[in-house]
């Protein structure tokens, strides 16, 4: 049997998600799923306790499937808790208030260094999808079977400007931590790639997220979606996005650096999460070595 675990803030949100959960366990019939209930917030203690039980099982290369509604702080604490080369699925949750727009971008926005591979509002049956397909993966490389390890790079002959003028930055992204990658159209894209595809709101993208995701289904692909760095307005449109896909996540707005930090920890490309951990640390060190300033009377005083 293989075993995922979801930790979710509240109890309250279990009948959002347990339908995908049975969803999942009837057609995997190896998924074993545990539901753990833990607030940063509320309990940190019991927080604490669970993400140490957890890590303290074997496997080098963990998931952790995180969820929650409204502020979804709890995946930024369970992503610090973890090694660079884990992956955090996270699973928003819609409410009453902001159907879902809250939670959806609270879960998908996180900074360099800290990604989040983010499934649909409420969709634990992808995010299981998602993480059981990692762990068939991890199998077969721990067994030796040579596996297609190389990025997709999605392209499509009709591109908008707007996508085409991002890929550039894309490769550069790929490239600085020395993955390989390649560019398909989508008549070659085959069911075990791992595809990085750029979307945007103007073009029909729940199509174009959808149509690489049905040729993922029945192999071990996952496909990383990236909305471009564009304004958008239709932020309703950006929740529904994930709409009835099963292999499918997405990282923060324009985040091509987190899109290739999670098709490493997919690949488990050692050499490229050390050179991304290089990069964090830079970050953290001049988080470090900064003291911060004090402002008296309009003049600015560093320490």
């Amino acid at each position: 049997m293989k075993r995922l675990d979801i930790i979710f803030e509240s109890p309250n949100d279990e009948e959002k998600i347990i339908s995908g959960v049975i969803r999942a366990t009837k057609e995997i019939s190896d998924l074993e799923v545990r539901l753990h209930y833990a607030s940063a917030e509320k309990t940190p203690e019991k927080l604490a306790v669970v993400m140490s039980e957890l890590k303290s099982e074997e496997g080098d290369n963990k998931v952790y499937i995180v969820g929650g509604r409204m502020n979804n702080g709890l995946t930024s604490i369970i992503r610090s808790y973890t090694n660079p080369n884990d992956l955090v699925i996270g699973i928003p949750v819609d409410d009453d208030k902001t159907n879902g727009l809250s939670s959806f971008i609270s879960t998908s926005e996180k900074s360099f260094g800290s990604p989040i591979l983010m499934a649909g509002l409420n969709n634990s049956y992808a995010a299981l999808n998602i993480g059981y397909k990692i762990l068939q993966r991890a199998e077969e490389l721990k067994s030796g079977n040579m596996m297609n390890n190389q990025i997709v790079i999605y392209e499509d002959k009709n591109n908008s400007c707007s996508i085409t003028r991002q890929l550039p930055q894309l490769r550069s992204e790929l490239e600085q931590v020395g993955l390989d990658y390649v560019s398909k159209f989508i008549d070659e894209i085959g069911p075990n790639d791992i595809v990085v595809n750029i979307f945007n709101i103007k073009d029909k993208l729940t199509t174009r997220l959808s149509r690489v995701d049905e040729i993922l289904r029945n192999g071990l692909g996952i496909q990383i979606g990236i909305l471009e760095s564009q304004p958008y307005q239709k932020e309703q449109d950006y929740v529904q996005c994930l709409k009835g896909t099963k292999k499918t996540g997405i990282v923060s707005i324009g985040a091509y650096a987190n899109a290739v930090h999670i098709a490493a920890q997919i690949t488990q490309n050692e050499n490229s999460l050390g050179l991304i951990e290089q990069r964090k640390d830079e970050i953290v060190r001049n988080i470090e070595e900064n003291k911060g300033l004090s402002v008296v009377n309009g003049i600015v005083i560093k320490f």
